[in-house]
């Protein structure tokens, strides 16, 4: 249970059960205050009584005066027929003495006959004024309302403070303090939220140095081949030969190429990273994916000798063509800086389909293997731009592996160099699909 919902549960709780005995104790008080009022008045209106009756007919109204000054309430002496007794109460004075409570605040007042039932003496209305004076209605009703207030200010001023906190990091990142954070240390519901924050607030900063980086390498990329294509042009406009014409026309083909290609690796890198990324997932033979991609790349490097311990009947699902490019993007890697030999290798690890491609070279030190798949890293002078990529294929491969929940990874070949590793969900129903996937694996070659 959430302890935010188990502390509002107590709160209520404990609301409750104060509430009970605030209103036990003051009914219990009221009740008393209340018979002790009525005692006192019973019996002045009793001694009353006794004095009215004997009295003499000159005493009678001294008596009275003298009974209206004791108690401080008004007293009269009427006939029993007078109108000033309600008709309702003058129907009643043949059975006995008549009270009359008009509420708490307006008070009794008391009929009794006297002088043998030929006179009436009136006592009030008459206030219980120990009934104000000890736990009124109002007091214990302010009781339940402060426990209440307290109650529900206890429980929800942290909330309140921490909700505060947690708006106050959000209007700091808002103002462009990406290192602005919450407060995560409680457990409970808020603290869940915050450190969901802390996440969301982490992600988004490590996307925007991302995106600052990634802006920074291609100004960078692109500077160098339009530099050499403005000098290709200063060179090309003086040229005195036809011959020499043709060089510096060609060397600036051979930059536009340059950047044509650049631009589409970074599109592709782009697009590769885009969470509503649609994979057009089918069965793929990965035996025959590699028949096609080594038979793109035979010409990187020919003297480079391919061993393959392929698994013929291994079969993943993923999408046909950003497969292929994942792996072509690998293997050339792996020419690219093998001495003379690359391995490749496939196998099944229960429901994964593994790929290795390990090259001779000088392999990837451990200090850089999570910067590798960076776009544009350059560990050494040998993974320059001569050597024949842009410095977006790894980068490329782990977009497209982790796209399909795979995994990729780096290490030390047996013999040397470096080891690339990526993991594939693989196709359950492959061996029936087979045939149809090596057409699907081969026939598409628009990548």
């Amino acid at each position: 249970m959430s302890r935010l919902v188990l502390r509002i549960a107590v709160g209520i709780l404990f609301v409750l059960v104060a509430s009970l005995v605030i209103a036990q104790i003051g009914s219990a008080s009221i009740r008393r205050s209340f018979e002790r009022g009525i005692s006192a008045h019973l019996g002045l209106a009793f001694a009353a009584t006794e004095r009215v009756n004997l009295a003499s007919a000159a005493e009678l109204d001294a008596a009275v005066a003298q009974l209206r000054k004791e108690t401080g309430n008004p007293v009269q002496l009427l006939a029993p027929d007078d109108p000033a007794i309600p008709a309702t109460v003058r129907g009643e004075l043949r059975g006995g003495p008549q009270l009359s409570f008009r509420g708490h605040r307006r008070g009794w007042t008391a009929y009794l006959p006297v002088r043998r039932g030929s006179r009436v003496l009136v006592l009030g209305p008459m206030v219980l004024a120990t009934l104000h004076r000890s736990y009124p209605v109002e007091a214990v009703a302010g009781g339940v309302l402060a426990v209440v207030a307290l109650t529900a200010f206890l429980v929800a001023a942290p909330v309140a403070r921490r909700l505060r906190g947690l708006e106050r990091a959000a209007a700091r990142i808002a103002e462009g303090d990406l290192g602005a954070r919450a407060d995560a240390t409680k457990h409970d519901a808020v603290g869940r939220v915050a450190r969901r924050f802390n996440v969301m607030a982490d992600r988004v900063q490590e996307l925007l140095e991302r995106q600052k980086g990634l802006l920074q390498a291609v100004s960078h990329e692109l500077r160098t081949p339009v530099a050499r294509m403005r000098f290709g042009l200063e060179m090309l406009l003086g040229a005195k030969s036809d011959d020499e014409r043709e060089r510096r026309a060609a060397a600036l083909d051979q930059d536009v190429g340059e950047l044509d290609a650049l631009v589409e690796e970074l599109l592709l890198y782009m697009r590769a990273g885009e969470s509503a990324l649609e994979l057009r997932r089918e069965p793929v033979p990965v035996s025959a994916a590699l028949d096609v991609i080594l038979t793109r790349l035979e010409e990187l490097r020919p003297e480079i000798e391919v061993e393959r311990e392929a698994n013929r009947d291994a079969v993943v699902l993923a999408d046909p063509r950003l497969f292929r490019r994942a792996l072509q993007n690998l293997i050339a890697n792996g020419l690219r800086h093998a001495r003379s030999r690359l391995r490749i290798r496939v196998a099944r690890r229960d429901d994964r389909i593994e790929t290795a491609i390990e090259d001779d070279g000088a392999g990837v030190p451990s200090e850089d293997r999570a910067r590798i798949f960076e776009p544009f890293a350059r560990l050494d002078d040998s993974r320059s731009r001569s050597s024949g990529g842009v410095g977006l294929g790894l980068a490329i491969a782990r977009r497209i592996v982790e796209a399909h929940g795979g995994e990729i990874s780096v290490g030390d070949a047996e013999g040397g160099g470096a080891r690339f590793v990526t993991a594939w969900r693989a196709d359950t129903n492959g061996d029936s699909a087979t045939t149809q996937s090596r057409r699907n694996a081969g026939g598409d070659r628009s990548d």
